[in-house]
């Protein structure tokens, strides 16, 4: 998302339509999923462009928006990696993972991420890599995130319990969740890693 107008300052939080930027905006439900609808310009998505100053983004040279991100590859011993679905946007397969806050260390992000989306407990998480990603769509308007990426390997499969983001989790081997509808980073780091970390 290049911004056709200046951010707003540190500290001021805006919500505003994807299509025409209008704040004329409000939360409809979309058969059990939150989407936004503009009294302006009538656009109905499940996106919509939020400034949210507890969150780390910026607008690079180029107009751009971005924001940051962590999340975590789970691995049991069998090799499997733990997924979910989500139920907001984008509504495909992903890795436990969310945006790291302001003030907020990218790995205690993810573990947070961890915890609240799938129930998980992680006393620590191990870097992989980072990684700029463009063409990666969040439900809170911006199509570029800088992620980190890191892993963990447990013991023995935990039970997983599941926060508001999802629908289901699985279990999946690399070679499962190249055949399932990935996010746009979960996708290209399976790729690029040839595997899971």
């Amino acid at each position: 998302m290049r911004l056709p107008f200046p951010p707003p300052g540190p500290g001021e939080r805006r919500i505003l339509c994807l299509a025409c930027f209008s704040a004329r905006i409000s939360e409809v439900d979309d058969a059990g999923r939150p989407a936004w609808r503009c009294a302006d310009c009538g656009t109905f998505s499940p996106r919509r462009l939020l400034f949210d100053p507890r969150v780390r983004w910026w607008v690079d040279p180029d107009g751009e928006y971005w924001h940051e991100t962590a999340g975590v590859v789970v691995v049991d011993p069998s090799g499997c990696c733990l997924l979910f679905e989500r139920r907001l946007f984008p509504y495909q397969m992903t890795i436990p993972a969310g945006h790291v806050d302001v003030g907020e260390d990218p790995a205690a992000a993810a573990v947070r991420e961890v915890a609240e989306e799938v129930g998980l407990d992680l006393p620590a998480v191990e870097h992989v890599t980072d990684a700029d990603i463009r063409g990666d769509s969040c439900r809170r308007g911006s199509d570029a995130h800088r992620w980190h990426l890191y892993q963990v390997r447990v013991p023995a499969r935990p039970r997983t319990r599941l926060g508001a983001e999802g629908l289901r989790t699985m279990w999946l081997t690399a070679e499962e969740a190249a055949r399932v509808d990935l996010t746009v980073p979960v996708r290209r780091f399976l790729e690029g890693c040839g595997g899971w970390p």
